[in-house]
């Protein structure tokens, strides 16, 4: 696990830590240059993530077996450090210290491939290779959501890192004048949030639904917090993402219904119902279409 810390710390700064002694000018140019060309190589990045990625899957499914550790050892309220003990003993990993060194680096990595994407023309396109590879980074925090959510720990360390955000204004938050005055579990949010509309403009819908149904999982736990938030963000993707990708369509749709107050769920469902049947007439009677969401089109009519 520490390995695996210290591999994710070189792939988010891109490059080995800067040595403590001073040794030889060479010898100190040659780390570096070694360590830039492994941070930079797909194969490794991607051996670091799904090694990640198979502890917090492991972590998933030893969370019924905590519960009754937990229970056996006397319930909550008993010492942390015997409960954390008695897992030791039966092989189980302690992932906090992985946590955050891990959502920095995809956080980073999911940033920089929607920003290249977005600024470059169509031909110069991430290969397959490297698509597969921010889809991998967006699992990693979809997985680290799903185990972080029974663990306020996690979320409120994630009040401490903030360097990353470039938004003012959330719907359903307000204005982000300073990210101390937020609660950890919108802190949290507003990077989730963030990162979903960067791969929505970058049109990596495949990448989106996951960070989408990551933003589900995170706001489920904090619905009072965070659901007005989502619905708020679940409709504006809807209406402004130009997707012809199934899966985030549906992802897009089961968020902004699992926030909507029963009002606004009727509202939205008879609004995009209405924009259905417009778009379905157009077709009929071939003439052109206009329709109010983005996320309606010839493949994603009839999920």
């Amino acid at each position: 696990l520490d390995s695996l810390v210290y591999f994710l710390d070189v792939l988010c700064k891109g490059d080995f830590p800067s040595p403590s002694s001073n040794g030889a000018d060479n010898l100190t140019m040659d780390t570096q240059s070694t360590g830039m060309k492994l941070a930079r190589n797909t194969r490794f990045r991607v051996f670091v993530l799904q090694q990640c990625n198979a502890i917090f899957e492991k972590v998933m499914r030893g969370e019924n077996h905590h519960a009754m550790v937990t229970l056996a050892c006397g319930g909550v309220s008993q010492k942390k450090a015997i409960i954390s003990n008695t897992l030791k003993l039966e092989g189980s990993m302690d992932w906090f210290k992985m946590g955050m060194p891990l959502f920095r680096t995809c956080e980073t990595f999911v940033l920089a491939g929607c920003n290249v994407c977005t600024n470059a023309l169509g031909s110069q396109r991430p290969k397959s290779n490297q698509d597969d590879f921010l889809s991998l980074a967006c699992t990693s925090i979809y997985n680290l959501v799903s185990v972080a959510n029974s663990n306020a720990r996690f979320v409120e360390e994630c009040s401490e890192f903030g360097s990353n955000i470039e938004m003012t204004y959330i719907e359903g938050l307000g204005t982000i004048d300073d990210v101390a005055d937020l609660m950890p579990c919108m802190l949290f949010y507003v990077h989730l949030h963030q990162l979903l509309l960067k791969l929505i403009n970058a049109e990596f819908f495949k990448e989106a639904e996951i960070m989408a149904n990551a933003i589900s999982q995170l706001c489920s736990c904090y619905p009072k917090e965070l659901g007005k938030a989502a619905f708020s963000l679940a409709c504006a993707v809807c209406k402004d993402a130009k997707a012809k990708h199934a899966g985030f369509t549906k992802s897009a749709l089961k968020l902004a219904l699992s926030f909507a107050s029963p009002a606004e769920g009727i509202e939205f469902c008879i609004d995009v119902t209405n924009e259905i049947f417009n778009y379905v007439e157009g077709i009929q009677e071939n003439s052109q279409i206009t329709v109010k969401y983005g996320i309606i089109d010839e493949r994603t009519i009839n999920i």
